[in-house]
């Protein structure tokens, strides 16, 4: 019953994104009724974020509530205010997690030095977690993995003769972010 109970929730706050504009609407463009709806909807979400409300339960990943939010600020400053930016960005972080060779934790994984720009500069502190970074981190818990293994990202503004490009292979670019494996 709780496994339904979650599902239909999630469906509900997913519909709910898709017919409001905010999700795709770019960062300077503020709609009045957004502060609202993440005042509203922003309450603890430690119980969404269960594997046992998924029917993935084979590839579901749990974290604590602490690290959820170190992640979704972590994947908000990285992503980006949409929902892509934000699963790509967060998936990448689990990858590496995964991997093992990056660290234990979560916040291994975004505090090891020169690897997270956000965290090291101290920016990802004023991220603004929004809707889709909730929408994000239930997903990625819940199974979510379009990245194909990537681990790194970088900024495509970057050189085509970076050392992603000479040594990784590169999977996709999402907002603005390269992705490699």
């Amino acid at each position: 019953m709780k496994r339904v109970i979650g599902i239909i929730y999630a469906i509900v706050l997913l519909l709910f994104a898709y017919n409001t504009t905010f999700i795709s609407t770019p960062e300077k463009v503020v709609k009045p009724t957004e502060k609202a709806i993440d005042t509203i909807i922003y309450p603890d979400y430690s119980k969404l974020y269960t594997c046992k409300q998924d029917y993935y339960k084979d590839t579901c990943l749990d974290v604590n509530i602490q690290d959820a939010q170190l992640l979704m600020k972590i994947a908000r400053a990285e992503g980006g205010p949409t929902l892509d930016g934000q699963l790509w960005s967060m998936r990448t972080i689990f990858n590496r997690l995964s991997n093992g060779n990056f660290g234990s934790t979560i916040w291994e994984i975004v505090s090891a030095d020169g690897q997270f720009d956000v965290f090291t500069n101290g920016s990802y502190i004023n991220a603004d977690v929004n809707i889709n970074s909730h929408i994000a981190l239930a997903m990625v818990e819940g199974g979510w993995d379009k990245t194909e293994g990537s681990l790194y990202w970088r900024t495509d503004a970057g050189s085509k003769d970076s050392w992603h490009e000479s040594n990784l292979q590169y999977i996709a670019t999402v907002e603005g972010n390269r992705y490699y494996k």
